[in-house]
């Protein structure tokens, strides 16, 4: 789901460089079990087993690729990198976290495990382009404690040392963050329209103004009037978020028929879908939506069906969201 995340980036940019490694590896707060999120080929890992001889350091890596050329190049029996998905998998225990690139849901994600962790840790972060130091500055049971220069041209020429706090986390500014990598949905007040949106997926831009993935829209938080779980919604809302998310469906109504994505589900003031091109559609004038040759919803038999299938990552994590849902919806002040 978040491969876009690399397009358009420069290669180099998603490794750091021995040099750098080295100056980080020497810091005197820099000792214990290194973690690396998001190791690539493992070389700040096999870097820090060979600066410290006697200490361990753990990667988490999803391209295989790269676990193989990991896996060519190990020399050290204390190095050990992980196939894992950091959007899902369990958060290794460590006494250094290293934080270059992870970005967004899967950023937000991190920090919320990391934040229950109560053995004190050192983050080591490296901005390499984004806002990945104004977003670690959003938490509380974090300092900033030292700054080390990198020889590489970043978009923050240091690397930044936090050191995590005794204290409980403050989650009262924090919200959509805290949302951004679970499942809810949110019911957005926009234009003189209630529509719902999707928190999984959802990224910061500025302020308190968020793009959504599902539908792809900007939305601001103070818009946001509920918040369900997956459980507060009936399965027509259900059936229509699965298919918001499956790509071009067929629609046919009273009129004419359209071939387009649901963009927008409207729930008030009247029933309706709002298409990729544009046109809305009431509720009540729709005959039928197919998804390729699978019919979801016939207006004569009031009948819909779910999609037979979806992807087994999906699956994953929709288990893994499922864990997490509340149990009540949350209002939000207006």
């Amino acid at each position: 789901m978040y491969s876009e995340v690399y397009q358009d980036l420069d290669p180099r940019a998603l490794y750091t460089s021995c040099e750098d490694l080295s100056r980080i590896c020497s810091h005197p707060l820099i000792r214990g079990t290194w973690v690396d999120l998001g190791a690539g080929e493992g070389e700040s890992l096999l870097h820090y087993t060979k600066m410290h001889e006697h200490e361990k350091a753990i990667g988490i890596e999803l391209a295989l690729d790269r676990i193989e050329e990991f896996k060519k190049k190990k020399k050290s029996a204390l190095a050990s990198l992980i196939h894992g998905d950091l959007f899902t998998c369990e958060i290794p225990d460590g006494d250094i976290y290293f934080l270059y690139f992870p970005t967004g849901p899967v950023l937000d994600r991190i920090l919320t495990e990391l934040s229950k962790r109560e053995k004190s840790f050192t983050i080591v972060a490296i901005e390499s382009h984004g806002d990945l130091l104004a977003r670690l500055d959003l938490e509380n049971w974090i300092e900033r404690i030292d700054e080390i220069p990198l020889s590489s041209m970043r978009h923050y020429q240091n690397a930044v040392l936090y050191k995590s706090l005794p204290v409980e986390r403050d989650l009262s500014q924090l919200e959509p963050w805290t949302l951004s990598y679970q499942g809810f949905h949110l019911e957005v007040n926009q234009d003189g329209k209630r529509w719902l949106g999707e928190s999984l997926g959802m990224t910061h831009l500025e302020g308190m103004q968020f793009n959504l993935l599902h539908p792809p829209r900007t939305i601001q938080w103070k818009d946001v009037k509920v918040i369900h779980a997956e459980s507060d919604l009936g399965p027509l809302l259900r059936m229509l978020i699965e298919l918001r998310r499956s790509g071009e469906v067929d629609i046919l109504t009273v009129n004419r028929s359209y071939v387009a994505l649901i963009r927008k589900i409207i729930l008030w003031p009247v029933f309706s879908l709002e298409l990729s091109s544009g046109e809305t559609i009431e509720w009540s004038g729709i005959k039928a939506i197919q998804k390729g040759l699978f019919t979801c919803y016939e207006s004569s038999s009031s009948s819909f069906s779910f999609l037979p299938a979806v992807s087994e990552r999906s699956q994953k994590v929709e288990e893994k969201l499922t864990l997490t849902y509340r149990t009540k919806t949350t209002q939000l002040n207006s």
